[in-house]
């Protein structure tokens, strides 16, 4: 038997205190991230009293109302993060449960699930997984993470508009947690 991991609720750190926003021993929250005004945190859970689905949620800032945007039976949901613009599109990490080995996809929703994009499909070379998405400040480009090889990472842009996939890095290394400037330069 599997034992359950400690401290997987979710705490705010206020202007003068810590606060726990959730308490539920069958929940694990994950990778939370502010909305554009900071009325909401948008969070994965890993629901572990039955199924143990992962998907991604929304939340007040105090942890109440508790909706969930986006979730599927046959795959684990996670690093979502809203675009920066307008909170109108998500990116987010997806890997099958069901083909096995899977590897992990980046995709492009919009909020009312009308459009989809499978980023990471749109890199040439066979890749082990995809992670780590991140915006750029003005919700034009976002950045990600293809592993090759065991200990090889490469940081790709993609351009939303033109829907064109650019790597930035291709030494062999390890990059980790890339992401764009606050203030986008020409």
């Amino acid at each position: 038997m599997m034992k359950k991991p400690r401290n997987r609720n979710l705490p705010t750190l206020g202007t003068q205190a810590l606060n726990q926003i959730t308490n539920d021993p069958d929940l694990t929250f994950i990778g939370p991230s502010w909305n554009t005004d900071g009325t909401k945190i948008v969070v994965t859970i890993q629901d572990s009293s039955g199924e143990n689905t992962v998907s991604i949620w929304e939340m007040n800032v105090d942890g109440s109302e508790l909706v969930q945007i986006l979730g599927d039976d046959d795959y684990w949901l996670s690093n979502a993060r809203l675009s920066p613009k307008d909170d109108e599109r998500i990116v987010f990490v997806s890997n099958s449960r069901v083909e096995v080995p899977s590897q992990n996809e980046i995709h492009l929703v919009d909020r009312d699930l009308s459009s989809r994009t499978n980023i990471s499909a749109l890199v040439d070379e066979p890749v082990r997984g995809n992670s780590a998405p991140q915006w750029s400040s003005d919700a034009n480009h976002i950045l990600f993470l293809s592993q090759f090889q065991l200990h090889n990472y490469q940081v790709f842009s993609y351009d939303i508009e033109r829907e064109e996939i650019t790597q930035l890095t291709s030494e062999e290394a390890m990059h980790h947690n890339a992401i764009f400037s606050p203030v986008m330069r020409p």
